[in-house]
């Protein structure tokens, strides 16, 4: 246990989770699930850093679920919430990291472009996804203990939004924004050439094409405290990982 130093809190709870519902019941349920999963943490005292989901600003699951809410978010609730949260981490020693979330493509076809009218309507959507109001919400919360987590995957899936030539600009968006509040990286693959990359691939390093320069400069990152590699397939593919990472 003593090799934990990050916990994930829970983003799914018999539906999603939504600590911005403007539905105050599911706000204050929502607020409650993390809060205790928070409070938990004080039985794993080498874990230093919660992870977040940000929630959703627009969310429709409304089958086989105990909470059949079509979810709707408003950002100033979402903002307090996490005051709220950053003061419970704070008392608890602990600091908490927003991650970006990934742009959800389900209601497109496979080859269909993105429609920003269209996505907006019909697409289930998460505050937090772009990198300007990700890097935007720690000004917002405005506690010392409140930094970013950056999820490479999900910077990739939202980079699909725009023409391919743009993508891997958009990728490095996220820290040239981020910056030095870039405190956990959740670091994988993913394709930015054709449309596979719209699916949260997760890739091993070094596969996809993310490039080399980008991933150093991941590494390299100057507030980053730890780095998780989000995802496993075998002892091979880690050992060519890791050598990756050495080599940057």
């Amino acid at each position: 246990m003593e090799l934990l130093c990050t916990a994930h809190a829970p983003f799914a709870w018999e539906g999603r989770l939504n600590i911005g519902a403007v539905h105050g019941d599911y706000q204050a349920f929502s607020l409650k699930v993390i809060s205790d999963h928070i409070q938990r943490a004080k039985d794993f005292p080498s874990v230093r850093m919660m992870v977040l989901h940000p929630c959703p600003r627009l969310w429709d699951e409304t089958a086989g679920v105990e909470h059949p809410l079509e979810q709707v978010g408003d950002y100033g609730l979402f903002i307090v919430a996490l005051q709220d949260l950053a003061k419970q981490a704070s008392d608890l020693g602990l600091d908490l990291v927003l991650e970006n979330n990934r742009a959800y493509w389900d209601a497109f076809a496979d080859d269909e472009p993105y429609q920003p009218r269209k996505h907006d309507d019909n697409v289930r959507e998460y505050y937090a996804t772009s990198p300007e109001e990700w890097a935007q919400v720690p000004e917002d919360v405005g506690a010392p203990n409140f930094g970013l987590c950056l999820d490479t995957s999900h910077a990739s899936t939202y980079a699909h939004r725009f023409p391919q030539p743009d993508r891997l600009s958009v990728v490095e968006r996220y820290l040239d924004l981020g910056g030095e509040r870039i405190w956990h990286v959740h670091w994988s693959g993913n394709t930015l050439e054709g449309t596979a990359g719209r699916g949260d691939r997760h890739l091993p390093l070094g596969k996809g094409s993310l490039t080399r320069g980008l991933h150093r400069r991941i590494w390299r990152c100057p507030g980053a405290r730890s780095w998780l590699l989000e995802h496993w397939l075998d002892e091979e593919t880690l050992a060519a990982e890791l050598e990756f990472i050495e080599a940057l």
